[in-house]
């Protein structure tokens, strides 16, 4: 069904409580209009001042009516509101036990751009020039740069920001991935470029990262793009540019809580199902780390199905064929680490599938729960002590979540 259906019910409610503050308004505006009637009466005792005083009771009534009339309003609006909301719940209900295995229905909404449409991609997300121009500039002077150099960069930079020239970034997944977490958790669809733009702020350790690459770049005549890996550790860029520590700061600006949690390994793979499951049915929001294709180059497109099961790959995609990058791999077949969220957990015909938002192509997409644990990323499966990597007894995933004690 190619139909959209869109309500929204703050903005009824909003209507709702205008109307009351109209209705109130009308029966004021009737109090001190018979305040003036009384007084006129008694001062005017004469043929006019009657007819004015019948003049204006006949106000009065209309007011009265008409402040009647926004409070029934006012009311019929809230029972359709609850009409509809009943409505949507019992449809739910009849697609949860209609559909194949009792699907739930999607919960984690995907990334939205500034104007609000669905992106094509992580890669949409920028870096705005403007944003971190004054901290970029002083970054060039601290460079130790010959001076002239330093003067053509400076207004290389002032440009870019006055012109509003986009700064490309690449390795966006993370906040893209964050955003989804937060407009599910939010109740209302938050930008991804908004997400960034608040880690530009919010998040000191990323916006360092990304003004150090930037200006490594422009030093060394490099196209400009913005990765974040510039002075990171090498164990830290082979597998991660945004982590736990940079995303948990931008959640909480938006009044959310992330928390690290802890999973049995897939050598316990009923009770990992479970734990995920009681997050997810608690009405968490679960980020993974998996291991995935880092581009499309060199990767055929793959089918829009999952063979043997009549299941789709993508389910909101009618392409017979997508592009195949940001599809989950295996950790230990190369690739890259890629965050993403967990939509909902499906069981059909006997078989356990995980289906994820996916940053990449902004997707959702449906993966078999084997293929899945097999592309939970190196790092969580191992650890390193005292120099010396051993097998991790555990896995950890991300949860996003309203902080203890509000709803």
């Amino acid at each position: 069904m190619d139909t959209v259906l869109r309500v929204h019910p703050e903005q009824i409610r909003g209507q709702i409580r205008r109307l009351r503050a109209w209705g109130e308004a009308w029966r004021a505006q009737v109090e001190a209009s018979r305040r003036v009637a009384l007084a006129l009466a008694e001062a005017v005792q004469a043929v006019p001042g009657q007819r004015g005083g019948a003049a204006l009771e006949a106000l009065h009534r209309g007011l009265a009516r008409w402040a009647e009339e926004a409070e029934q309003l006012a009311r019929a609006l809230e029972r359709a509101l609850e009409r509809l909301e009943a409505a949507f719940q019992e449809a739910a209900e009849l697609i949860r036990m209609e559909a194949p295995g009792g699907f739930r229905l999607p919960a984690v909404p995907l990334a939205i751009g500034p104007d609000g449409r669905s992106m094509a991609s992580q890669f949409e997300v920028i870096i705005p020039a403007a944003r971190i121009q004054a901290d970029w500039l002083q970054m060039i002077d601290r460079s130790g740069i010959p001076e002239e150099r330093k003067a053509q960069l400076k207004a290389e930079i002032q440009a870019m920001a006055e012109r509003g020239i986009p700064i490309p970034y690449n390795q966006a997944c993370g906040w893209v991935a964050l955003s989804m977490a937060i407009s599910h958790q939010r109740g209302r669809p938050v930008p991804a470029q908004e997400v960034v733009n608040r880690a530009l702020e919010v998040a000191p350790g990323f916006r360092d990262r990304v003004l150090r690459n930037l200006t490594e770049d422009l030093i060394a005549g490099r196209p400009v793009k913005a990765d974040g890996r510039a002075g990171m550790r090498e164990a830290e860029a082979e597998y991660v540019t945004t982590g736990f520590v940079d995303l948990a700061p931008v959640a909480r600006s938006y009044g959310l809580e992330l928390e690290q949690f802890e999973t049995p390994t897939d050598k316990h793979p009923d009770e990992l199902w479970d734990r995920l499951n009681q997050r997810m049915r608690r009405g968490e929001t679960v980020i993974a780390l998996v291991n995935a294709n880092p581009s499309n180059w060199g990767e055929p497109p793959i089918r829009n199905e999952i063979p043997g099961t009549g299941l789709r790959f993508s389910d909101e995609r009618k392409e017979v064929e997508l592009p195949a990058g940001g599809r989950l791999r295996p950790w230990d077949s190369g690739g890259a680490s890629h965050w993403v969220v967990l939509n909902r957990l499906e069981e059909h015909q006997g078989e356990r599938f995980v289906v994820i938002n996916n940053p990449f192509n902004n997707r959702t997409e449906r993966y078999r729960w084997q293929d899945f644990l097999n592309a939970v990323d190196r790092q969580v499966r191992v650890k390193v002590v005292n120099g010396q990597v051993r097998e991790n007894p555990s896995w950890w995933f991300l949860s996003v979540h309203q902080k203890t004690g509000e709803e």
